[in-house]
């Protein structure tokens, strides 16, 4: 349950969770709280929480994040795990 609320930004009471049987009855209770978010959207969450799962980085994301760091605005170079630039394009 803390999966769910953490990635879709939703806080489950215990009371309502202890009343979930099917994952028909999680989708309800969820879409009911997402659709008093009218800030929020879930498909940007899922694919933030993705990326982040694969990523392994904790690295805020924006809608402008690059894929490689090297295109990065903010980060022209990085240091390799020898120290030295990573010049390769």
């Amino acid at each position: 349950m803390m999966a769910v609320e953490d990635i879709l930004g939703v806080d489950i009471k215990d009371g309502e969770a202890e009343k979930l049987v099917t994952m028909g009855d999680l989708y309800e209770l969820v879409g009911e709280k997402l659709n008093s978010k009218t800030d929020f959207d879930p498909v940007w969450a899922l694919v933030c929480q993705i990326a982040r799962e694969h990523s392994g980085s904790r690295d805020p994301i924006d809608k402008k994040t690059t894929f490689f760091p090297k295109f990065a605005e903010e980060r022209t170079e990085l240091p390799n795990a020898t120290g030295e630039s990573d010049d390769r394009t």
